[in-house]
């Protein structure tokens, strides 16, 4: 682009993290954590880290980032200031989130279970019943691919619902929390 040409960006710092995983030292315990065991909890965790890459971005000489209500973050720059802002935004994410790009750990991976077994029944209560979990072993051992999740296994039916971004409101996909804890 030329000159004055301005560029907006939209940094989904959300879905980055939700990518890239994030977790903790594995822990001997098959229980969650006190610490942000419901949804709600971890909802507001990621506005927690959204506000805390927001006020990096400032910081380091990129003021005016909006959060958007889907937690990404936007922002006008020039073509000239793209290359620091990328620099700007990698260091703010690792700054929020240290261990983003480790994969999950066993404890990690126990939380988001006993998430799931809240998702799928919140998802039945709004009439999408998932198929029945598996054991938090069999869980525990699956690939990433291949792990049980219920709003995988209801997404057909939620997008042709018509009401998937509401439902997503009611029961939010835990996967999206995966990185924040």
């Amino acid at each position: 682009m030329k000159g004055g040409a301005r560029l907006v960006l939209g940094v989904m710092v959300f879905a980055v993290l939700a990518i890239a995983g994030c977790s903790s030292s594995p822990a001997d315990q098959q229980e969650p954590s006190a610490e942000y065991q419901s949804l709600g909890d971890f909802q507001d965790q990621r506005a927690d880290r959204t506000r805390q890459i927001v006020a990096c971005l400032d910081e380091a000489g990129f003021p005016g980032a909006v959060i958007q209500e889907d937690g990404s973050t936007s922002i006008e720059l020039t073509a000239e200031q793209t290359a620091g802002y990328n620099q700007a935004a990698s260091q703010c994410l690792l700054e929020a989130c240290p261990a983003c790009g480790e994969p999950p750990s066993a404890e990690t991976l126990t939380r988001l279970y006993h998430l799931q077994l809240e998702a799928a029944r919140c998802l039945s209560e709004e009439g999408f019943p998932t198929s029945d979990p598996p054991t938090l072993q069999s869980y525990l051992e699956a690939s990433a691919e291949s792990r049980w999740s219920p709003h995988r296994e209801a997404a057909p039916s939620l997008a042709s619902s018509g009401h998937m971004n509401e439902l997503m409101e009611v029961c939010p996909d835990p996967e999206t929390f995966i990185t924040y804890w």
